[in-house]
């Protein structure tokens, strides 16, 4: 009996410590699947808000003309559709606001919740087509990490950028960010510039930056690709013949290289090879980065918001050769 009952304790005790430690309540997953043509970039539940954010890019290459948006919520969430009417060209975003009634519902903080999402638009010959798939995550507070800028200004080169935080202004974009839920807020704005341009922005602290290292990266640094120093090819980290890393940390979280987010660029090979925007082509080596408690997304730019980091730069978004880009643009 005395032997049962000091197993039993220890089982007890042992319980105690797993429950504490959170291995039963492992921390809920973000995602998508679906969509095509015009695509959900970022996303998130505000419970505080009632709302649902969602960051749309046009993942065409043609102008298109976003029509409507729409949600439906699981579990027991009803959200308002919202007419957008809103060109974008390729490679552009906009953010989109949808009123839900999470307050009313009985949704709580950190509760997991599937969104059937569709996206109307209008494509330069008069067709109308709908993007649809599903997003996924948690219920979270006020601070959903929501980041867009939209303008009619094209340009025959592009930058793959590092977003830190939003403001206003500048051309058609793939913005880097990543985030924590704890450090962001959602304070969205609207404003315009003598180019006629328009932004959409959440404030959101300063966590992702990347640089260009002659050599390896140092330790807490995540390696995104390999290159010469001008006019190269690239290669992936793991090959580690050219001279040059283009090495990024992050304040909080763990950064990785896994494709379920941050979708930067794609190689035709893993040695010499040349770059592209990411599945502009048939490309079969992709360049990713994520972040284990944030959200990682790109876009390409002309150049960069002063509240951004260029990560490379890159001739075109096809078939292209990469150039360090070292400096930050302003």
């Amino acid at each position: 009996m005395v032997v049962s009952g000091v197993a039993l304790l220890l089982v007890v005790v042992s319980g105690f410590f797993v429950w504490e430690s959170g291995f039963l309540n492992p921390e809920v997953p973000r995602g998508k699947m679906g969509f095509y043509g015009v695509e959900p970039m970022d996303w998130g539940a505000s419970l505080e808000d009632d709302k649902v954010y969602v960051v749309l890019v046009n993942d065409l290459d043609e102008p298109v003309t976003v029509d409507r948006v729409g949600v439906s919520l699981t579990p027991r969430t009803s959200c308002d559709n919202e007419t957008v009417g809103v060109e974008l060209d390729p490679g552009e975003q906009h953010t989109v606001e949808l009123n839900c009634s999470f307050s009313s519902s009985g949704v709580v903080l950190g509760e997991y919740y599937r969104a059937d999402l569709y996206v109307e638009y209008t494509s330069p010959s008069g067709f109308e087509h709908v993007s649809s798939g599903e997003v996924h995550g948690p219920i979270e507070k006020s601070d959903v990490v929501v980041a867009s800028t939209t303008s009619s200004s094209t340009t025959s080169s592009s930058t793959t950028s590092s977003s830190t935080t939003s403001s206003s202004t500048t051309s058609s974009s793939t913005t880097s960010s990543s985030t924590t839920s704890s450090s962001t807020t959602s304070s969205s704005t609207t404003s315009s510039s003598t180019t006629s341009s328009s932004t959409t922005s959440s404030t959101i602290l300063p966590t992702l930056s990347c640089s260009v290292e002659n050599g390896g990266c140092a330790g807490g640094e995540t390696c995104l690709l390999r290159m010469s120093a001008k006019g190269s090819h690239a290669q992936t980290c793991s090959t580690g013949t050219y001279p040059y890393s283009v090495c990024c940390t992050a304040s909080s979280g763990t950064l990785g290289v896994d494709c379920s987010e941050g979708h930067v660029l794609s190689l035709e090979s893993i040695d010499n090879s040349h770059v592209e925007r990411y599945h502009k082509t048939s490309y079969p080596v992709d360049i990713c980065l994520s972040n284990s408690v944030g959200t990682v997304s790109c876009r390409y730019s002309s150049s960069c918001n002063g509240d951004e980091e260029a990560i490379v730069s890159l001739s075109d978004i096809k078939k292209i050769n990469e150039n360090e880009n070292r400096d930050k643009h302003q």
